[in-house]
């Protein structure tokens, strides 16, 4: 499936409006819009970030690999993604961290990312 039809799917299942779905996810309900419509608001075709693929599948309480696993035909080639593989293959804590939290609830994924933006203020 598309990403659009995974999000419209679910989000019809669970009987959520755009801003709904939007909110659970902590994306605004344009970013949704122009994923569902696979356009962003000038009409060229948009391609949603890894952030905001985390995101949704946070919103939705899966991973992001199951996320990508159920994408077909979804081209994803960001600087994020290959800046992300790149340092998962060069840090092995990093790989630890990501393996740790894969089985982690939406609740407690939230509590990590909120430390782990505090931890990155207090260094800069």
């Amino acid at each position: 499936m598309k990403l659009s039809e995974i999000i419209r799917a679910y989000r019809q299942e669970h009987e959520l409006s755009l801003r709904q779905f939007a909110n659970m996810c902590g994306l605004s309900h344009a970013v949704i819009n122009n994923i569902e419509r696979e356009r962003n608001s000038n009409g060229d075709p948009f391609t949603p970030s890894f952030e905001t693929l985390s995101k949704v599948a946070s919103g939705m309480g899966i991973s992001v690999n199951d996320l990508l696993r159920d994408m077909e035909d979804m081209e994803i080639y960001s600087s994020d993604v290959d800046e992300m593989r790149d340092e998962l293959r060069n840090n092995p804590e990093l790989r630890m961290l990501l393996s740790a939290s894969r089985d982690l609830d939406k609740d407690d994924i939230k509590m990590l990312i909120a430390i782990a933006k505090k931890i990155n203020k207090e260094y800069e």
